[in-house]
């Protein structure tokens, strides 16, 4: 089974929604939900022109942002997981903040500095 859920509603120029369509099967393909979201009217209007110049719709244009930043944001979440699981287990090593800091205030001028080593 196929279905496809498309709808805009606009409540107000102030408080404009898209809600964005999304497919939905049962037959082993990808699930998935519609979920909606809040936008000003200046990125509609830009997403619009967007769209219309890649000939694509607003929902894929938004469905496209959206996997990019999970995608972008879960290997620093797992980044992070997999560093506070070492410090659980108490191997975890760490450059001093003194160090770090020297490093950072190097960076841009003519004798930028290595980074510090994790010991």
């Amino acid at each position: 089974m196929f279905f496809l859920i498309c709808k805009y509603i606009d409540f107000s120029s102030e408080n404009d929604m898209i809600v964005i369509c999304i497919q939905s099967t049962t037959k082993g393909e990808t699930m998935s939900q519609t979920v909606s979201i809040r936008l000003d009217d200046d990125t509609i209007k830009q997403l619009d022109m967007m769209a219309k110049v890649a000939d694509r719709s607003r929902s894929w244009l938004m469905s496209q942002a959206v996997k990019q930043y999970v995608e972008h944001e879960a290997w620093q979440i797992d980044a992070i997981r997999k560093s506070l699981e070492k410090l659980e287990r108490g191997n975890a090593q760490f450059a001093g903040h003194e160090d770090v800091a020297l490093w950072l205030s190097s960076w841009g001028t003519e004798e930028e500095s290595e980074c510090p080593k994790c010991g």
